[in-house]
């Protein structure tokens, strides 16, 4: 099942690169997720939250996706972890604050197993912002501290790593 998400994940991202880096391929940020899971050693990590984990954006990106397609391709467990991890903001024209909001109380009602995706998730796009603006590093360290306070008591590795991806982007934008 990990090969097929990670074949479907390709073919669904194909030609499309990292907002901030356009010369790295969006297929490798649900790789990296992907890994980061399987590092742990945390009996929630199964094959279905690994393969989600690779699916992840798939609802999100509007790449074709449907929870019908994620259930028939895959199965329901799988599909649930993406929809519980895809922003149910998405498409809102409500102001950025109020959706992140909106998305953060969505998240803190989710499995342990899309909090987990999650944080992976969040760590990988901060490591992974390099190119963006100032501006908008500080205002993505500011949301993700909010989210951290959300998805606290999930994952103490996790929580940690984030923490630290957080203050080195704090960092780098003081320098």
């Amino acid at each position: 099942m990990l090969h097929d998400a990670l074949r479907y994940q390709e073919q669904a991202f194909a030609g499309l690169c990292r907002k901030y880096h356009t010369h790295v391929p969006k297929a490798r940020h649900a790789e990296r997720v992907m890994i980061r899971l399987m590092k742990l050693d945390d009996p929630d990590v199964t094959d279905s939250v690994l393969t989600a984990a690779v699916l992840h954006d798939t609802l999100e990106d509007d790449v074709g996706t449907t929870m019908y397609r994620l259930i028939s391709e895959f199965n329901s467990t799988v599909a649930k972890y993406v929809h519980e991890v895809t922003n149910p903001s998405k498409g809102s024209k409500a102001p950025r604050a109020e959706r992140k909001r909106m998305d953060r109380e969505h998240l803190a009602q989710v499995s342990r197993g899309a909090r987990l995706i999650k944080l992976a998730d969040r760590i990988d796009n901060i490591n992974d912002m390099y190119g963006a603006p100032e501006d908008f590093k500080l205002l993505y360290a500011h949301e993700s501290r909010l989210l951290l306070e959300v998805l606290s008591g999930t994952c103490e590795e996790l929580e940690s790593e984030l923490t630290e991806a957080i203050e080195r982007l704090e960092d780098g934008c003081k320098n």
